[in-house]
């Protein structure tokens, strides 16, 4: 089944925002290791994904120098942003997302959590 990035993020966020508190990013800066395949945590620097640097609080699809698929700038244009709630769904589903290509899921919660946590770290 497809899935809406827009429409499921919304329904996430309705459920899921109360659940982040836990997060330990020095824990998730270990599990950014299997992200690093495809992104950095370094401001503008790209690389088959976008940067994920000031990824927390940013709106869908706007990485400068990046060219996102259909999918992903429907959702910026549709006013997804990037927080607790958007990410974990996308962590936990993205391959659900009509037309992108996303290979990490990341199914542990705690990892999902500790993870967010060192996202929200990049600034």
């Amino acid at each position: 089944m497809v899935v809406g990035f827009a429409a499921a993020g919304v329904a996430l966020v309705m459920v899921a925002t109360a659940c982040f508190a836990a997060g330990d990013a020095k824990a998730g800066q270990k599990t950014f290791v299997l992200c690093a395949a495809c992104h950095t945590a370094e401001k503008n620097k790209n690389m088959a994904g976008p940067s994920l640097f000031g990824i927390v609080g940013r709106k869908a699809a706007v990485a400068p120098g990046y060219v996102y698929s259909p999918a992903l700038e429907r959702a910026g244009k549709d006013g997804v942003v990037w927080n607790e709630a958007t990410l974990d769904m996308w962590l936990l589903n993205s391959k659900k997302v009509d037309g992108v290509i996303h290979v990490m899921r990341l199914l542990d919660e705690k990892k999902r959590q500790d993870l967010i946590a060192y996202l929200k770290t990049l600034k």
